[in-house]
């Protein structure tokens, strides 16, 4: 019970039997799992802290405590404040409760599940009075990532194993304390409450599951909106380009048709005002994909925005496509010039 068991048998793995554990209780297990700092690149904070009662004094307790997918040697043990030292541990093999599941449920459906097994810490107290006492085990924990090729975020996940080995003497309660990125949506295999400030809460008079599982991500609504908004300015500074190239094409048409030269005049206006159009349609596509990249704040799924940059061979295409819109927009506003100079007197 609560993730920490005495070390396994070589043959066949399974928990020993006659381990000192077997006279302590655990009272209470306080445990916070804290992802917030998986918005910002780090690790998971894992803190268990439990209050073990001791009806008599304990020698020679040796302790293996799963952290599963630990985040180098960042763990720390100490009873009653007091640092205990810790080694990492590895074994042949290990029993199936100190595995995690191959798959967790998710936002979308299951999700699998990696992880690692060089967190199995182990720690040795040589004596433990009678009384009661705290122990308390902290680590850092890498997130797994997951997601789809369709996803625009990545999907972080996370388990701990509650219960490992029933070598205890008895456990009573636990409280787990879960806190997430602000904005961010999980599941979890447990329920939990609250929710003020990405804090949620759990209270269970037993250990609830076999482990406690949390899938997240963030958000990208607010991307989405902030690339749109992006869109429209735009799409606002694009129309007032467009409006002053109409009113340079009326002044070209004009002056062509009083002089009555040959047309290639405007077709050469038409070339050179295309062409910042066919490169406004790179710009807002840019600043469309870098809103969404720095609102999304390093949760966008590798190779989300993939290929985007080969886009860039494609301009020769767009700007031909550019350049047949604004021959359109030049006849039309051809023929309205012309019918203007018709209807003035001694024009034409």
């Amino acid at each position: 019970m609560a993730n920490i068991s005495a070390p396994p048998e070589p043959d066949p793995a399974q928990v020993t039997g006659n381990s000192p554990m077997g006279q302590i209780t655990v009272l209470h297990e306080d445990l916070t799992l804290d992802l917030r700092g998986l918005a910002r690149g780090k690790p998971v904070r894992v803190t268990a802290v439990y209050t073990l009662q001791c009806p008599v004094a304990v020698n020679g307790l040796e302790l293996i405590f799963v952290a599963n997918n630990l985040s180098g040697n960042t763990y720390r043990v100490e009873l009653d404040g007091r640092i205990i030292a810790g080694r990492l541990r590895e074994f042949d093999t290990i029993p199936t409760a100190w595995l995690p599941p191959d798959s967790i449920g998710g936002p979308d459906g299951k999700i699998p599940f990696g992880y690692t097994h060089e967190g199995l810490v182990d720690f040795r107290m040589d004596s433990i009075a009678a009384g009661t006492h705290t122990l308390r085990v902290a680590y850092e924990a890498k997130a797994g990532e997951w997601f789809e090729e369709d996803d625009l975020v990545v999907t972080r996940t996370f388990a701990y194993i509650l219960k490992p080995s029933t070598g205890w003497k008895g456990f009573k309660s636990l409280q787990t304390h879960l806190k997430v990125p602000d904005g961010w949506a999980f599941t979890s295999n447990v329920a939990f409450t609250g929710g003020e400030s990405g804090e949620y809460r759990g209270d269970w008079a037993a250990l609830p599951a076999h482990h406690l599982s949390v899938a997240l991500r963030k958000s990208a609504t607010v991307a989405h909106l902030g690339a749109v908004f992006v869109l429209i300015v735009a799409g606002i500074v694009w129309y007032a380009l467009g409006a002053l190239a109409a009113r340079w094409m009326i002044k070209v048409a004009r002056y062509r048709i009083r002089r009555n030269d040959s047309r290639i005049l405007q077709m050469i206006n038409d070339i050179f005002i295309s062409f910042p159009h066919a490169v406004c349609f790179y710009v807002t596509c840019f600043l469309y994909f870098e809103s969404l990249i720095f609102l999304l704040d390093g949760q966008l799924r590798p190779g989300g925005m993939s290929g985007m940059g080969y886009t860039v061979f494609f301009f020769p295409l767009v700007w031909i496509v550019a350049l047949g819109l604004t021959i359109a927009a030049d006849y039309r506003l051809t023929q309205r010039v012309k019918k203007d100079l018709v209807s003035v007197p001694g024009c034409g």
